[in-house]
């Protein structure tokens, strides 16, 4: 089974129902759900999920909506140590460092999964965008 790490776009694309975005994500969440993949994200990840989409849908949709998404994912968390390394990396975007840091730590992973492929240039890791992953697989 191939493992995914998933970059917070992602998730909002997917419970925001993006339409230039939301197909891709829903095919991506697609395949956990057939049990072709394994799906990661960092637990930031989750809650600044939940605070974009609350804002939009309501306190009440955002965690219904959460509930299940987080049946299809598997969470890293973050660690002192993460936050620190992504402190001095030569990631421009913080965030994006630690989220670097996290799918780091995840054995055998395939790589990451991101809308904005150009931020994770610097990535020990493969990374892809959306469509991207999905035409490899």
């Amino acid at each position: 089974m191939k493992k995914y790490f998933l970059d917070t776009n992602i998730l909002i694309d997917f419970l925001a129902e993006r339409s230039e975005f939301g197909v891709h994500a829903l095919q991506i969440f697609n395949k956990a759900r057939l049990g072709e993949w394994e799906l990661w994200t960092s637990d930031n990840a989750v809650t600044t999920t939940y605070y974009v989409i609350q804002q939009s849908i309501g306190e009440e949709a955002a965690r219904a909506k959460l509930a299940k998404l987080l049946r299809y994912l598997h969470i890293q968390s973050i660690e002192k140590e993460d936050l620190e390394s992504a402190l001095y990396s030569k990631f421009k975007d913080y965030e994006d460092a630690v989220q670097h840091s996290c799918a780091l730590k995840i054995d055998r992973l395939e790589g990451i999964i991101t809308r904005n492929t150009k931020d994770f240039a610097l990535s020990a890791l493969p990374v892809f965008a959306p469509y991207e992953v999905l035409l490899e697989n």
